[in-house]
């Protein structure tokens, strides 16, 4: 009925997970399967948006095998569910365990809300211990063992900040609305030392890439976290909040429709983006509106070009 998108092998032979993917509605479809025994029917586990966050059950958690191959996780009928925990005070990580014969959830571990904090291995085969990576938007990342129901932590490394004067360089999550009631958001990065209760308009950089929609709500679902440590790299847009620049950057940039009819209206759309962006942070006092440009890599930079010949924001 559906396309085959993805298969998770099981460490066990008669446990797998296979996704199927419908076109005509950009959606997945998760079955539990019972490779050893075909007769047994397929149980559907979880379906979903492909661009669902609030929502998403996480992804399994896989083991490297001595041949090389990976395999998911399994401990007595449980796997390991690994998510990104968004909502709209942004990613907050998880790490569940689903017992497939109950079908019930035990939740392992849940990133508090004034870090950024992510299991990256399981140390122990029922999941009682595993490695995180921790930071914040002052600490840079480093790994720790932590155990079950304890709330200490234990360090693995501890790597230094190599650039502190990056710090300085502010970063907020803003939310603001499309003209059409679509929700959006995007990351703020400010300039050392700018006084938000005492804002001054700014020259200001937009950056973004579109993305894909079948629904508006999914749009506005926030995707990252203000806790997280900023890295800058490459031609990263944020350096030039280092020239004095405010720098919009992950700007969300949704393309909403039908799949094979949204880009009828990708001019209309990616100008009402732009607009809603630029018109949240004049209100906010922070941007210069005679002073705005626009970038993009890949097909964000085509975003940027049909917006300088189709708008004058």
């Amino acid at each position: 009925e559906n396309r085959f998108s993805k298969i998770y092998w099981g460490e066990t032979r008669n446990t797998a997970l296979v996704r199927e993917y419908d076109s005509s509605r950009n959606w997945y479809y998760t079955w539990l399967v019972d490779p050893d025994n075909p007769d047994i029917d397929d149980r559907l586990l979880w379906s979903h948006s492909v661009n669902e966050r609030y929502e998403h059950p996480g992804f399994p958690l896989m083991r490297q095998l001595p041949n090389g191959k990976r395999a998911m996780r399994v401990h007595s009928n449980s796997i390991f569910l690994n998510g990104n925990g968004s909502s709209v005070e942004g990613d907050r990580p998880f790490l569940d365990k689903l017992n497939l014969v109950k079908f019930e959830r035990e939740h392992l571990f849940k990133c508090d809300e004034f870090s950024y904090e992510a299991v990256v291995a399981l140390l122990s085969d029922d999941g009682s211990e595993y490695v995180t990576r921790h930071e914040t938007e002052d600490e840079h990342p480093n790994y720790f063992v932590r155990k079950v129901g304890e709330p200490e932590r234990q360090p693995l490394t501890e790597f230094m900040d190599p650039a502190k004067s990056l710090r300085e360089v502010q970063k907020k999550l803003i939310t603001y609305e499309r003209a059409d009631g679509v929700m959006l958001n995007c990351m703020l990065h400010l300039p050392p030392g700018y006084d938000l209760q005492n804002p001054l308009p700014l020259p200001t950089i937009l950056w973004a890439y579109p993305r894909a929609y079948t629904q508006g709500p999914m749009a506005g679902q926030v995707s990252n976290s203000p806790h997280r440590f900023s890295t800058f790299a490459g031609a990263s847009p944020r350096f030039l909040a280092l020239q004095g620049y405010a720098v919009l950057d992950q700007v969300a940039m949704p393309i909403v429709g039908d799949p094979e009819m949204a880009n009828d209206t990708f001019t209309e759309q990616i100008v009402a983006n732009a607009e809603a962006a630029i018109d949240a942070v004049v209100k906010m006092g922070v941007c210069d509106q005679q002073r705005v440009g626009v970038g993009g890599h890949s097909y964000g930079a085509f975003m940027a070009v049909m917006l300088l010949a189709n708008s004058d924001l």
